[in-house]
């Protein structure tokens, strides 16, 4: 490149998430084709940290001393920029702000930026910032993030908020009109090949976004609607001339249950288990946990739940059990924790992290449990199948005539 080309200094960054991209991008291709003009490492650094102002500059300033990295290479400055701020947005010391820090009504994009710019000042480690982080999010998300959280990094844990975050804020009226216009239980044969119903047999299924972006806001997964489910959706009562309405019964909920075996070091207990892809959690009523005295632990913090009505179920989850063993059927164990809960109803439920994993082949036309997943074939099966031998055994030759040999007829030999 001609030596008499002159480039415009990168403009300057202020922690707008929008602009953040398009800052790096400049910074990167400033310092590739400006490389005679920094002697050093530790310069480009200097230069960059001139060029953040406003809550870039706020942050930067935070964890400048604190981070000797940020001095020694760029591209860590870069990537340390791009982490906090590339998401869409929206008199006290740092460890009492950090504390008492809320989600409120930000989006958790939002949120993050503040939290991010107060975590790099407060000098916590990654495993404090996770448990302060989550118990500031709004109560819907915590749910969400119950079983996910526990084995995610502090970086993956924000990760996942702003993206379940994302999908819960979709607008209402964006989801219906949304699942309607993509909707046709009863298809006319003209239009058939373009409206495709999701959850028909045979057809288009949901895609996995779709299926996560409904069970997230408790859509119906028939037609994208809010406020029922799919065994109740009205479009299903809707008629055509192709279809009589009259060959239909009437829909009744039937749960799909188990019977399972929950082992401890001193205990085998024979139990029901009710599958449930409703539910956000592996749970275990609290009365089966007193009588046979199976060992606990507490859940810190306490886990939040709702009602499909959206109000909060009692105080929330307090137990859950220490590890134990679950045999379905013969063959299939696992060890597996289940939350303690008062459930009058059911023994166990395997809700949706269990179905998730083991993923079974389920028959509901049947109301059984047909397959076990590839998964279930190589980590839980406790024996493999064989294949079937067989032995013949020949008596030998006892030298009796044939007609005194058992089973002959004795009409042949005249003995009527």
């Amino acid at each position: 490149m001609p030596s008499t080309v002159s480039f415009a200094l990168p403009n300057k960054f202020d922690g707008t998430a929008e602009q953040c991209k398009g800052f790096v991008r400049q910074v990167k291709l400033y310092f590739e084709y400006q490389q005679d003009r920094f002697e050093s490492e530790e310069k480009r650094c200097v230069f960059l940290m001139t060029l953040l102002t406003g809550r870039a500059l706020d942050w930067a300033s935070a964890v400048w001393d604190a981070d000797p990295q940020l001095k020694k290479s760029v591209e860590y400055f870069l990537l340390q920029i791009h982490e906090v701020f590339e998401y869409p947005a929206g008199g006290r010391d740092i460890s009492t702000q950090i504390i008492h820090a809320k989600q409120g009504n930000r989006t958790a994009a939002e949120y993050v930026i503040e939290f991010r710019t107060l975590a790099a000042q407060s000098g916590w480690n990654d495993v404090s910032l996770k448990a302060i982080f989550y118990n500031s999010l709004n109560i819907d998300l915590q749910t969400k993030l119950a079983c996910r959280r526990e084995n995610s990094s502090f970086s993956e844990l924000i990760n996942l908020t702003i993206k379940i975050d994302n999908l819960m804020r979709q607008s209402p009226k964006q989801r219906t009109s949304k699942g309607n216009r993509h909707i046709s239980p009863i298809c006319d044969p003209a239009t058939e090949q373009t409206q495709a119903e999701p959850m028909q047999l045979n057809a288009s299924r949901l895609t996995e976004e779709e299926w996560v972006r409904r069970r997230l806001n408790h859509l119906c997964f028939y037609c994208g609607g809010p406020g029922h489910r799919s065994i109740g959706c009205p479009l299903k009562s809707k008629t055509s001339s192709g279809v009589n309405i009259q060959n239909f019964s009437i829909l009744q909920y039937k749960s799909l249950t188990l019977p399972v075996t929950i082992r401890t070091d001193t205990l085998s207990l024979d139990l029901t288990a009710m599958t449930d892809s409703g539910a956000a959690l592996n749970l275990i009523n609290k009365d089966i946990v007193k009588k046979y005295n199976i060992p606990t632990q507490p859940c810190i913090p306490p886990i939040q739940i709702k009602a499909i009505n959206d109000t909060l179920i009692d105080h929330g989850i307090h137990y859950q059990t220490k590890t134990v063993t679950l045999q379905i059927g013969l063959l299939h164990q696992e060890s597996i924790t289940l939350y303690v809960v008062d459930s009058p109803k059911y023994e166990v439920i395997l809700g949706f992290p269990w179905l998730s994993i083991h993923d079974p082949a389920i028959s509901w036309f049947q109301g059984e449990l047909t397959h076990w997943s590839q998964f279930c074939m190589e980590n839980c099966l406790l024996v493999q199948p064989q294949p079937c031998l067989t032995t013949s055994i020949e008596s030998p030759d006892t030298k009796v005539p044939a007609m005194f040999h058992p089973g002959y007829k004795q009409e042949k030999v005249g003995l009527e």
